[in-house]
């Protein structure tokens, strides 16, 4: 410690240093003391104090451990604010200040503001925010706005009676024109794209005219085309951006702008940014055109999926929820065919292959997405009930016939030991009611009438009839040991806000 140092062995520079560090290890008391120390000993925080605190303290993602921090925070705000009303009052010493940036004195009072909407004080952050000066060198900036429309979108209860969600609409539509107006004064001024994730999970839950604000947004400040040209955008437009964008849509049933951006972004020069979530969120928007009766949207999901597999950086493979979206829409489409190249896009085998395939040469059988690790089909319980659902659509015993022998490839797991598996899936915390009820109710009944279509045929092979007959056993004893299983309770888990369509 500087303690026993030299005085003349300490600075500023050092007592800001020994601080960072302390953050960094989450020492917030002996940070907090270190702070009160330097100033005992003569020593003047500066700008890089105030912001090395607040960041520290801004990095707390559960404030009920640190209520007393929280005393700390307010003491160090304090100070902050009393070092920018210096600057407010004495321009000729802000002109002297090394810090010639007036972003880097309000950073502290943007993560404040965010701590506020952290601890639930919502009112007082809106008091911090109204105390800073309407106009000039010190008003409120983008960080500023940021912060504040995230504490915003963070609230769940009013301090009165009220509508919670219709306040934190009003205050979000006025602290976005607000936004818009430094916008406009600004023309050089760009936003974070994390801004547009607090607004959107807000407005979103409004009528029409919040959504009719949304399409603004996506116009004005994103700078994509709604009905007309482009526009120079304000915020980056970065995957996290355009994440936020495509969900927005979604939410608000704008299905064919979704899917206009999103093709944007895949076949534009920024390509490298796109992920599996982006897609996810296009088969979300594809499976809503589905369901309203375009039967033409299995085949553009498979188009989808193929070219992410052409995207410069390298394509990700594509996580359990977009398979079962995309395997959702072939069957919504009752689309057997397109299921089919589906499979053979993902094992890279053709499906007279994979058929024909032992299990012991399909484990060793993978997919190396580009510019990716070595990937395996191993499709989710709930995607095992779209296959059929497929299949079984069609009414023609031979494709019952092939989803069987594909089920009996790659699901290979749950083939084996049925029950078990069901029973495991039902105990787990991690399985959502839907997965818990495909592996354990819809699943074996699919694959019984499977079982009975595809034996209604004259020329099944003598092999594949004792191996379904088999199956079929096995998803009788299966639905008899999953309603014998002792239930274990499972709290109920909070939801993104995005459509629901699987």
């Amino acid at each position: 410690m500087l303690q026993n140092a030299p005085h003349d062995a300490q600075n500023i520079k050092v007592w800001n240093s020994l601080i960072q560090e302390t953050m960094q290890a989450k020492k917030y008391k002996l940070a907090f003391k270190m702070y009160t120390d330097l100033k005992r000993r003569g020593f003047i925080p500066n700008q890089r104090t105030f912001n090395t605190m607040m960041t520290g303290y801004g990095s707390i993602q559960d404030w009920k451990q640190y209520t007393k921090i929280f005393e700390h925070v307010t003491a160090v705000y304090e100070n902050a604010k009393a070092h920018l009303d210096q600057y407010r009052k004495d321009p000729e010493m802000w002109q002297r200040s090394r810090v010639h940036d007036p972003d880097l004195v309000l950073y502290p009072i943007a993560l404040y503001i965010e701590i506020l909407g952290d601890v639930g004080l919502h009112q007082k952050a809106f008091d911090v925010f109204h105390d800073l000066d309407a106009d000039g060198i010190f008003a409120p900036n983008a960080k500023i706005f940021e912060k504040v429309l995230a504490a915003i979108a963070k609230r769940e209860t009013l301090p009165h009676d009220g509508d919670v969600a219709a306040q934190n609409i009003s205050d979000t539509k006025y602290f976005w024109r607000r936004l818009s107006k430094l916008m406009e004064q600004n023309p050089d001024a760009k936003v974070d794209s994390r801004v547009l994730e607090s607004a959107f999970s807000v407005l979103a839950k409004g009528g029409k005219s919040e959504h009719a604000l949304i399409l603004s947004i996506f116009h004005e400040f994103c700078g994509l085309p709604v009905d007309g040209d482009r526009l120079r955008p304000r915020v980056e437009l970065n995957r996290y951006a355009y994440d936020q964008i495509l969900r927005a849509c979604n939410i608000i049933k704008q299905h064919d702008l979704c899917i206009s951006y999103g093709d944007r972004l895949l076949d534009g020069p920024d390509a490298s940014e796109f992920r599996s979530y982006h897609a996810a969120q296009i088969l979300y928007a594809r499976h809503s055109l589905a369901t309203a009766g375009d039967d033409t949207q299995a085949a553009h999901a498979l188009r989808l999926l193929e070219r992410t597999l052409a995207v410069p950086s390298g394509a990700q493979p594509p996580t359990p929820s977009t398979l079962a979206v995309a395997f959702n829409i072939t069957s919504v489409c009752r689309d057997w065919n397109t299921a089919v190249k589906l499979v053979e896009l993902l094992t890279g085998m053709p499906l007279v292959e994979s058929a024909r395939a032992g299990v012991e040469e399909v484990e060793h059988t993978q997919v190396v997405w580009k510019g990716g690790k070595p990937w395996k089909f191993h499709p989710q319980p709930r995607v095992w009930c779209y296959l059929f659902r497929t299949a079984l659509s069609t009414r023609r015993p031979e494709n019952a016939h092939q989803c069987l022998q594909l089920f009996h490839t790659y699901g290979q797991e749950i083939v084996t030991n049925w029950s078990a598996t069901a029973r495991a899936v039902k105990r787990s915390d991690n399985a959502s009611e839907a997965e818990v009820k495909a592996v354990a109710v819809t699943l074996p009944a699919l694959v019984i009438t499977a079982v009975d279509v595809a034996l209604s045929q004259d020329k099944v092979d003598s092999v594949s009839r004792v191996t379904w007959l088999a199956m079929r056993s096995e998803a009788k004893r299966s639905e008899k040991s999953v309603k014998d299983a002792p239930k274990r309770h499972r709290p109920p888990r909070s939801q993104p806000l995005q459509s629901s369509h699987i």
